[in-house]
């Protein structure tokens, strides 16, 4: 099941109506309750160094991610803390997978992590505080 991306279809990362974004489609991970994930192929457009995915979008990506696991239950939510670790370079023309779980919830603030990985190794990881919003 893919998550319902009209929620903000301007999004540069998920955004179906964004000319140079990223259009990532993340789905409902149906092994794991309150979970997404999502393949990428991101293009070069989207490198720091010369075949190496730029950092800013990794960040993004894992932040959208976690955002897409509140989705889940229809809530809305902004970014209140990101905290990322990067553990390796991501390659260009390498598919990458990302997944986002839910770990706590305390009213309408929702704790989440992320992680990003490319060829079955974790490349980069975040948690993330979220704040629900009407």
């Amino acid at each position: 099941m893919t998550i319902d991306r009209e929620l903000h279809s301007k999004c540069f990362f998920c955004g179906t109506e964004s000319f140079n974004g990223m259009h990532i489609a993340y789905r409902r991970n149906p092994e794991k309750e309150n979970s997404v994930y999502a393949e990428i192929f991101p293009g070069e457009d989207f490198q720091g160094y010369d075949s190496i995915l730029h950092g800013g979008i990794i960040s993004g990506i894992l932040d959208e991610a976690m955002l897409h696991c509140i989705f889940l239950s229809g809530r809305k939510a902004l970014t209140g803390s990101l905290n990322v670790r990067f553990l390796y370079p991501v390659h260009m023309g390498t598919a990458i997978k990302v997944e986002a779980e839910l770990c706590n919830s305390y009213g309408k603030l929702q704790i989440l992590k992320s992680t990003l990985a490319q060829n079955g190794k974790v490349c980069a990881r975040a948690e993330g505080k979220f704040m629900e919003i009407p």
